[in-house]
């Protein structure tokens, strides 16, 4: 028993140590203005540097994110950003994502996998862009997803958003408007591919992404009450997502039955989109789907130059 006596001392010793730092991280967040980014939602393994140079620990529902925040995501693994405290404006993080917060919240950068941004409420004048290894995409008010990898691909869901292609020395090689409802690929050396429209398998899986934002947000319009699946929360299933869209659309079959609204989301959209299947795969090694031109298609792609060698 005596030779125990060191162990249980350390363990003790140590345990004090990590629940310290948690306090001071904890005091630390609370003087923290209130007009920064905050984290509205987590689901799996979550990791975030709260600002540059700081130390990485596990992300937390209500922690705030200045200039050089980073925030990884695993396997399975979600998180949600509100850059405004009306939490209009949201960035959310797919998995296998590395995303960094970037000058005064109007920028985010992504090293690599999945973001889906809806800005509702820019203020006047201002702008949001998410800049990837290839390129740079920027909005005043919109929805789009951006899938960086290899090449980065930009799908936007409503109004418009400009694409510039960037070279590895910085320089711009070109620039498009992408209309709603359709894509555009950027390959490593920056030069942007043609516009292509989106496929129903595209529209599908934003539209899920944007209703399971509203519902963690409790903005959705459904009368079926399933907040409390995510205040009560604790990150560690990856099954959240389709546990409140059961409830959620169980609840609507209801009130379609007794003559009211019907169902937020259509059968078999849990599968199909956020919570699994497809959302975890990128669109990479596959040829975008192109059709043919039409008169009403958007106007050609500006070229700054002939493409980088290959």
């Amino acid at each position: 028993m005596i030779k125990k006596i060191p162990s249980i001392l350390f363990i003790l010793v140590s345990a004090a140590i990590i629940l310290s730092c948690g306090d001071l991280f904890a005091e630390d967040q609370a003087n923290q203005p209130s007009n920064l980014p905050t984290i509205v939602y987590i689901e799996g393994d979550v990791s975030v540097a709260p600002s540059a140079g700081t130390s990485v620990v596990a992300a937390a529902k209500g922690v705030s994110l200045a200039e050089g925040a980073s925030i990884k995501t695993g396997k399975e693994s979600y998180c949600d950003v509100a850059l405004d405290q009306g939490h209009k404006n949201v960035i959310s993080i797919g998995p296998d994502s590395d995303v960094t917060i970037g000058k005064e919240f109007k920028q985010i950068n992504i090293a690599k996998g999945r973001v889906f941004s809806e800005m509702k409420a820019l203020a006047a004048g201002s702008q949001f862009e998410v800049t990837t290894p290839q390129a740079i995409a920027g909005v005043r008010g919109t929805a789009w997803e951006s899938i960086v990898g290899e090449n980065s691909k930009f799908n936007v869901k409503n109004h418009t958003v400009y694409v510039k292609g960037i070279d590895k020395m910085g320089g711009e090689t070109g620039k498009n408007d992408v209309a709603e409802g359709f894509s555009i690929i950027v390959d490593p050396s920056g030069w942007l591919g043609e516009l292509a429209k989106l496929t129903q398998e595209d529209l599908d899986r934003m539209e899920s992404w944007s209703s399971r934002i509203e519902r963690s947000l409790g903005t959705t319009s459904g009368k079926n009450n399933c907040k409390g699946l995510i205040d009560g929360f604790d990150g560690a299933s990856a099954n959240l997502f389709k546990q409140v869209i059961d409830c959620e659309s169980a609840g609507q079959s209801a009130l379609a039955a007794a003559g009211g609204e019907g169902p937020l989301l259509a059968e078999g959209d849990a599968q199909q989109g956020i919570t699994g299947g497809d959302i975890t795969q990128t669109m990479f090694g596959r040829s975008p789907i192109i059709e043919p031109p039409k008169s009403n298609d958007p106007p050609p792609i500006e070229r700054a130059g002939p493409p980088s060698p290959k």
